[in-house]
C-alpha cells in the first residue's frame, strides 16, 4: 500500500502494460537501471529504472504537460513516466488505456467510469454516495481543448480513506471530505430553489466558481444584491465549502438533481 501512494506513476504504467523493458531509443539518451540519486523531471520520484536525458530529448512539449513537470531540469526520465507519455493517447489492444482518464485505479485493476460533467449519470456522484473501499486513485479526464488532454498520472493523489476523497481532474488533486461536499450540493440546491426565480436570478456559476476570477462575483441581478438575507446564506455557503469541494461538487450537480427528482 506504501508504494501505491507513494509512487502512482509506476503503479499506472504497470497496470496499463509496462513489462520493465527499455530500449534505447536515441544515442544521445541512455538508458540507466540502477538510479540512486536523480529525481524523475516529471514526477519528482526517485525511481532504479529510466533514461539520461539531460537536454529533455524524450519529453513531449506540450503546453498542458511541460509546466507541471517536477523537476525539468533533472537530467533523469524513468521509464514510468516515459511510458505513459508514450502511451496515454493511444487505444492500446490489451488493456485499453482509456488515456489514462475517467477511470478508478487500484492496486492490480481499474475500471471505466463515466466522469463527463454534462452527463447526468455521473459515476462520481456515487462515489460518494456509495464510497469504496481504499486505496484507489480517481482520475478525470480535463479536456483542455478538441485534440488535447491532460495526461495527470505524474500529479495524481491516492484516496487512502473512504470519507476524505482526492478526485484528481486534470492536474488538479481536489481533496474532499465525503459527507461535506454532499451537503454542499443540498444547500446549493436549497438556494437555486429559493433564489433562482423569474424575478430573481441566481446562476450555478455564482455558487461553483471554479476559477480564482472574481469575475462571477458580479454575476448577482440587483434584487438579489440588495437581498440581505441571501447575501448572508451566501457568504456562508462560500466560507462553509472550499474551492475543491464546491469544484467537485459541480461536477455532480446535474446528476444530483436527477436523483432528488427520483426520490
Amino acid at each position: 500500500m506504501n508504494d501505491f501512494i507513494k509512487f502512482p506513476q509506476k503503479n499506472i504504467a504497470k497496470i496499463f502494460g509496462y513489462k520493465g523493458l527499455l530500449k534505447t531509443v536515441t544515442r544521445n539518451v541512455h538508458i540507466i537501471k540502477d538510479n540512486t540519486t536523480y529525481k524523475c523531471k516529471v514526477c519528482g520520484k526517485v525511481h532504479d529504472t529510466g533514461y539520461l536525458d539531460p537536454i529533455n530529448t524524450l519529453l513531449q512539449v506540450k503546453s498542458n504537460d511541460t509546466y507541471s513537470h517536477a523537476d525539468i531540469l533533472s537530467p533523469f526520465l524513468c521509464a514510468y513516466c516515459y511510458y505513459i507519455q508514450n502511451h496515454y493517447a493511444k487505444k492500446l489492444q490489451n488493456p485499453p488505456i482509456n488515456n489514462i482518464g475517467d477511470i478508478i485505479v487500484f492496486p492490480n485493476r481499474y475500471e471505466s467510469k463515466n466522469f463527463k460533467t454534462t452527463l447526468l449519470n455521473n459515476d462520481l456522484l456515487q462515489l460518494f454516495m456509495n464510497p469504496l473501499k481504499a486505496p484507489y486513485y480517481i482520475l478525470l479526464k480535463d479536456q483542455v481543448t478538441n485534440n488535447t488532454i491532460v495526461n495527470m498520472s505524474h500529479t495524481v493523489k491516492a484516496t487512502v480513506d473512504s470519507e476524505l476523497i482526492v478526485v484528481n481532474y486534470g492536474l488538479k488533486s481536489l481533496i474532499c471530505p465525503r459527507l461535506v461536499t454532499l451537503n454542499c450540493l443540498d444547500d446549493a440546491l436549497l438556494l437555486l430553489d429559493k433564489y433562482n426565480t423569474q424575478e430573481i436570478t441566481l446562476t450555478e456559476d455564482v455558487l461553483f466558481n471554479r476559477s480564482k476570477s472574481s469575475y462571477y462575483d458580479n454575476w448577482f441581478t440587483y434584487k438579489l444584491r440588495e437581498n440581505k438575507e441571501f447575501m448572508l446564506k451566501y457568504t456562508k455557503f462560500i466560507n462553509n465549502y472550499s474551492e475543491d469541494i464546491r469544484y467537485v461538487a459541480k461536477i455532480m450537480l446535474a446528476t444530483y438533481k436527477e436523483f432528488k427528482k427520483g426520490k
